[in-house]
């Protein structure tokens, strides 16, 4: 078995050349022949590979069947390209023609002879499954689902007799004769990811077959070997197979600052094995006369120069050379991840000073410096060999500016004027400073009382640094109002008039802006200078004036003279001419009043009133019912009525008539 390989750190494969390309490396396998196969060491005219090893798998003679089997399994989680070239014989009418199988390993190594191909079961004997088989077949048998022409079919886990995955198609586009004494060239193509499993024969694709062969064929099972198998029947041909040999390429390395190469050669049968190293130091040296297998075939390289390989290989010495270039340039550096203030700036730049042939900026900027002001993660790209590109990156973070919260707050107040301010800042372990217009600084407070004796309109301003170092000013013109205190004053007048009397009140007032009065306690008015009408002897007037914050209150009191009601209690004469002949209740003394004369019997014999429409208050004996001189005697006297300075009066009594 032959395993080379050259990779670097991070495990790439830079140099390899094999039969069997299978993602992570490239091997020529060894082999495992059943049946009739058995191998040859060289072919003659064969024209499609330079072959390295090659296989017959039947004799040109009836009833063979051979395999040749990998020894190692493959995974089918990666990918799988597999190149060979057959020799379908030479016989037009023989028989049978080759399989491709990708088989379980615990799987049996060979089936049927005849039409099935040496992996098949039609006559009940075991098959290989679980398999998947790609036919090369020569032989037209029609239980097995063929066609006239040498062809193809692709057949899930042996079963020949049943119809097949992929039907049976010309091995050629021009269903030409394949057993013409010639090597033909197949190539078998896996994709994992697309589960695209392709067969090209002399360079045509044949047919592509797409399933999840992994699940739906091998059970969840992803390893599995893979082989050849042939056979023949009545009819018979030659039946011969070979894979190319092993090529191996040592290309020029590149290895970047700070990194290595892992060189790594091994083959089997090797009999001498050591590398040289541009310093032409001998590194892994091994002789099989040491009695020790070979184990130790890798080490990491970075040195500037000619690496030598140097082996033995059946009494043959072979060496084989690559170049490694070293890159020493200091990669690039943007130093540690930085904040600054929003509203600012930073320059951004290779802090290690190399002079670089390229950059590359995250934003397809080609210049060595970059002037950023918003936060994000930035990022440069440098070379100065194309194969080593060196990046850095930086994570900038705009530090926010520090804001606060003015709380609402009285703005306005009156001599002397007194302020509770607050401010609430929006970052932890903010200071605050204020700066009234008047001069008065407070530091480091979040709450002030600002005071101001003199009246006028004051500015302020508010400074706030973060605990990052932030800075913000907040400017508040003309928001503080202090004002003068108003004054309440007043005079009065009392004008007496038809119905009584009237008080005028006149504002004096200063410094205000509205008025409020109170008027014996109910009746109320915004006027400046109202009139009211009093309700007694004693009126009480409140007067606050307003300047809208605040207000002073003055309290009077305004006394009316009393007023004296008599009323009469005898007439005599009623129909003289004297003093005493007439009932007089001094209508002067009220505004309005009723009054109501009940005889003995408690009928009334007269009502009279003070008003704008019965001026009647005048009694002169007489009767207003019957229109006669009542008779002399005693008469209650009901008299109820408001006086002219608003008082309630209410009289009950009697009077009395002689010589009517």
């Amino acid at each position: 078995m032959t395993i080379y390989k050259i990779m670097i750190k991070s495990y790439k494969i830079i140099a390899i050349t094999a039969f069997l390309i299978n993602s992570s490396l490239s091997i020529c396998q060894p082999f495992q022949t059943i049946g009739g196969a058995f191998s040859v060491p060289t072919i003659p005219n064969i024209n499609c590979v330079d072959a390295e090893a090659c296989f017959t798998l039947t004799e040109n003679l009836n009833w063979q069947q051979g395999a040749v089997w990998d020894l190692d399994t493959i995974d089918l989680n990666l990918a799988f390209d597999a190149t060979f070239c057959m020799f379908i014989g030479s016989n037009d009418g023989g028989a049978d023609g080759f399989s491709f199988l990708l088989r379980d390993p615990s799987s049996n190594t060979y089936g049927e002879d005849g039409g099935a191909l040496g992996y098949g079961t039609a006559n009940g004997t075991q098959g290989i499954f679980p398999s998947i088989a790609i036919e090369f077949d020569s032989f037209f048998n029609n239980e097995y689902f063929d066609i006239q022409e040498d062809h193809t079919q692709l057949v899930v886990n042996a079963n020949v007799t049943s119809p097949p995955a992929i039907p049976a198609i010309s091995l050629l586009p021009n269903n030409a004769n394949i057993e013409d004494n010639n090597f033909h060239n197949s190539r078998i193509v896996w994709d994992p990811i697309t589960q695209n499993l392709s067969m090209y024969f002399d360079g045509n694709l044949r047919f592509t077959f797409n399933q999840d062969i992994i699940n739906t064929v091998f059970n969840g099972n992803s390893q599995v070997i893979w082989g050849f198998t042939a056979s023949t029947g009545q009819m018979t041909n030659l039946h011969q197979i070979c894979f190319p040999k092993l090529i191996i390429e040592l290309p020029d390395q590149i290895v970047c600052y700070n990194d290595s190469t892992v060189v790594n050669y091994f083959h089997e049968n090797l009999t001498e094995y050591f590398w040289n190293t541009p310093s032409e130091d001998s590194l892994l040296y091994w002789n099989n006369s040491l009695g020790l297998p070979l184990t130790d075939t890798s080490f990491y390289a970075n040195e500037n120069g000619m690496y030598e390989l140097h082996v033995e290989f059946n009494n043959k010495n072979y060496e084989t050379t690559f170049n490694l270039t070293y890159d020493n340039s200091l990669p690039i550096s943007l130093g540690t991840d930085s904040s600054f203030c929003q509203g600012q700036n930073m320059l951004l730049k290779d802090i290690n000073n190399t002079i670089w042939n390229t950059h590359l900026w995250e934003n397809g900027s080609s210049s060595a410096t970059k002037q950023v002001s918003n936060d994000g993660v930035y990022w440069c790209e440098v070379s100065n060999i194309p194969q080593c590109k060196y990046r850095d990156s930086i994570i900038i973070t705009i530090l926010p500016t520090p804001t606060l919260n003015l709380l609402p707050f009285d703005s306005t107040a009156c001599v002397p004027g007194t302020f509770f301010l607050e401010a609430t800042p929006n970052q932890l372990n903010s200071n605050i400073t204020w700066t009234f217009s008047n001069g008065i600084i407070f530091t480091n407070q979040n709450q002030v009382n600002y005071s101001n004796n003199s009246v006028g309109d004051y500015s302020f301003q508010i400074s706030i640094i973060s605990a990052d170092n932030c800075s913000n000013t907040y400017n508040y013109t003309d928001v503080i109002h202090v004002l003068e205190n108003p004054t309440a004053l007043f005079s009065y007048e009392i004008n007496e008039i038809s119905s009584g009397y009237s008080v005028q009140l006149t504002d004096e007032s200063l410094n205000y802006s509205n008025l409020e009065w109170l008027i014996n306690q109910s009746e109320q008015s915004t006027a400046e200078d109202p009139i009211f009408y009093p309700s007694g002897n004693s009126n009480l007037v409140r007067l606050i004036a307003f300047n809208g914050i605040c207000s002073d209150t003055i309290i009077k009191t305004i006394e009316l003279d009393n007023i004296e009601v008599i009323v009469p209690n005898i007439i005599t004469n009623p129909v003289g001419n004297t003093p005493n002949s007439i009932l007089n209740l001094f209508k002067d003394n009220f505004k309005n009043f009723n009054v109501t004369i009940l005889n003995r019997w408690g009928i009334s014999v007269y009502e009279g009133t003070k008003n704008n429409e019965k001026p009647l208050y005048l009694w002169n004996g007489v009767d207003l019912q019957t229109q006669k001189k009542c008779s002399d005697g005693v008469y209650f006297i009901l008299l109820k009525g408001e006086l002219k300075n608003g008082e309630q009066y209410d009289y009950q009594g009697f009077v009395t008539i002689a010589g009517n």
